[in-house]
């Protein structure tokens, strides 16, 4: 119970007054620091009341709400209607002296301000025990943000030196007359305020806010002189400590300010925040004091944060230092299914030399062994396997966890579309090495046996992947070039070829699918995609006709590529429908495996594809121009 209350006035003894009931009460310390006061406060709910230093008569509340010490000050204002002729108050409720507004706060439970939450529950007695071991706290505590400006980050801007006043409004007409057209500010000032009830508050109106007659002379509470208080030696600073002052803190900021001006986004925000002007001025005065060292690290400078709420403390200003720290990604990439150097096979030589004639004879005879459709299922088994495609139908595994197509655009799918290039370049060399070394008779023997490969994959697995690859090799200038190839070549194959297959690769480069009479189609043709989500994308796959044709064909692959996406179990029920497993991964002589031990041999595989491929350019002029030279 408040000592006000049980020292009340009968007709015999007379009313003490406010200054001495003040004195009574355990939780009033008088005149103390704010350093001291944050030193005695150390539980959650813990309060005490003491003389403001910045404004003589006045008094703050000093409180421990959520892990630090939090100061409000009691705003005084004059009021005939009282006896003591001044009401104090946090927001709304009034009383006539500081040990009613404090009882009733602390009996009620009552928050102090709507925008902290903090309540008062424990008062800190005077007889508290005052740890004085370090006695310059208090003068560092004022210049820590100029020695040591990041031990300050997580700290609350505090000025007590200037009242804030509140959103005052008329808040004792009632609801109707609120809505008409009366001058607010001049009834507020004659009329006093009246005690409201709870339903009241609750549903009271938003309050106007109004200019504080502010000193520009008023003295910072920052800057208030200790020693005339207590007597105490300045510390002894070190010449390294001293900053120098000469250069305004605006200057300092814009010599590191890389990104965006941190003074415009001030004003930007501080003009459309609807707050008091007294506020807003003393925002604008303590920026001065917010001494900034040059960064040291490399990470450039976070943005400001916007202010959400209006910020109706009496005296405590929000905490706006805080950011919010960049977190890193949990997604991974899944690893490559692609090893060369590893692969063992009985097909080929565990340190095997690249494209040596047994090399070449082995792999035709494969190929010719082998009829059209074998061949394409074996090459739509190896792109299945990149694409992370399900192999057990019965698998409890999550399809898209392991789904290719559905990571076809993300950042986990980097690996998948790397191992994807590397199968489409090296099936697509491997064609066409294979086709020109040789005799006439063998070289025609081979481009028809691969037109057939290409007739099926498209016809029987619907592998409009593999499809495209084989199909660009076919169609390039190096086998084009070859003139006895085309005349050599049965009239049937040729029909189909330029038929059949032609119109088909054109009508997949356009549109992406596949016409109608083909197979459903298991793999699609992501070549688009690869090509421009690689680290060095061209313009193949787009058309370059104009700007505005380049962007709606570039939307129109990764609208395509969505669509894959979204449907990657259609994908894989259907091959896993279709397609059976013909053989292992080491018998198959068209893995990309073999393909590049055959290429590059057991030692050149392992080397940068962007210079292993270069030479391999070369390799396949010198074959073209020596088949070119035997016609």
């Amino acid at each position: 119970m408040s000592v006000a209350t049980a020292s009340s006035p009968n007709y015999d003894v007379p009313r003490p007054s406010a200054e001495s009931t003040l004195r009574l009460e355990c939780w009033y310390h008088g005149l103390l620091t704010r350093v001291r006061a944050e030193s005695l406060v150390r539980a959650e709910g813990d309060f005490l009341v003491r003389d403001s230093i910045s404004s003589k008569g006045d008094f703050v509340l000093t409180v421990f709400w959520k892990g630090r010490a939090i100061h409000f000050q009691i705003n005084r204002i004059h009021s005939s209607s009282s006896s003591t002729g001044f009401l104090f108050q946090f927001e709304d409720e009034q009383f006539e002296s500081v040990s009613d507004l404090i009882s009733f706060y602390q009996s009620h439970r009552r928050a102090v301000t709507l925008s902290s939450g903090c309540t008062i529950s424990n008062p800190v007695p005077k007889t508290a025990f005052v740890n004085d071991s370090q006695p310059y706290k208090e003068i560092e505590q004022n210049y820590v943000k100029m020695f040591f400006p990041q031990t300050a980050k997580h700290g609350i801007d505090r000025c007590l030196s200037q009242q804030v006043l509140l959103n005052q409004a008329c808040k004792f007409l009632n609801r109707a007359s609120s809505v008409s057209n009366v001058d607010v500010n001049a009834t507020s000032s004659t009329s006093p305020k009246e005690h409201m009830t709870l339903s009241a508050l609750l549903n009271r109106p938003l309050p106007i806010p109004q200019r504080s007659p502010l000193q520009d002379d008023q003295s910072e509470y920052c800057e208030m002189d200790y020693d005339s208080m207590e007597p105490m030696k300045a510390p002894t600073a070190k010449s390294d400590d001293i900053l120098d002052a000469s250069t305004s803190s605006l200057a300092r900021r814009l010599e590191h300010s890389s990104l965006t001006s941190l003074s415009s986004v001030k004003d930007t925000a501080l003009n459309s925040n609807p707050i008091s002007q007294s506020c807003q001025d003393i925002t604008r005065r303590n920026s001065k004091l917010h001494w900034r060292l040059p960064r040291t690290d490399s990470a450039p400078s976070l943005p400001a944060r916007k202010q959400s709420l209006p910020v109706r403390d009496s005296g405590c200003v929000a905490d706006s230092s805080d950011y919010d720290q960049p977190r890193p990604s949990h997604c991974a990439d899944r690893p490559t299914l692609i090893d060369a150097v590893q692969y063992r096979s009985s097909l080929i030589d565990d340190e095997n030399r690249p494209q040596t004639k047994e090399l070449f004879e082995k792999f035709k005879s494969l190929l010719l062994k082998h009829t059209p459709e074998q061949c394409a299922a074996l090459i739509t088994y190896e792109d299945r396997r990149l694409l992370r495609f399900k192999r057990a139908p019965n698998s409890t595994e999550d399809a898209r966890q392991c789904n290719g197509i559905a990571l076809l655009l993300l950042p986990q799918g980097f690996s998948m579309r790397a191992d994807l290039i590397e199968r489409s370049r090296s099936l697509q060399f491997l064609c066409v090495l294979s086709i020109l070394n040789g005799n006439r008779i063998e070289r025609c023997c081979m481009l028809s046996a691969w037109i057939h490969i290409a007739h099926a994959l498209i016809k029987v697995f619907g592998n409009a992947f593999s499809y495209l690859t084989i199909m660009s090799a076919l169609r390039s200038k190096t086998i084009s070039s070859i003139v006895t190839l085309w005349t050599d070549l049965e009239p049937a194959v040729s029909e189909r070829f330029h038929l059949e297959l032609a119109p088909s690769v054109q009508r997949l480069i356009e549109c992406g699918t596949l016409p109608k009479e083909c197979s459903e189609v298991t793999v699609p043709c992501v070549q688009p995609l690869l090509d421009l989500l690689s680290s060095s994308p061209s313009s193949t796959f787009l058309n370059t006709s104009s700007l505005s044709a380049q962007i709606e064909s570039l939307w129109k692959w990764l609208e395509m590529g969505r669509e894959w996406a979204l449907n990657s179990d259609r994908f894989e029920e259907a091959a896993s429908a279709i397609y059976t497993q013909p053989a292992t991964d080491h018998d198959n002589f068209l893995s990309t495996e073999f393909s590049l031990r055959f290429l590059f041999g057991a030692r050149g595989c392992s080397t940068d594809a962007r210079i292993r491929y270069q030479k391999l350019a070369a390799v396949v002029d010198a074959v073209a121009e020596r088949a070119r030279l035997s016609q």
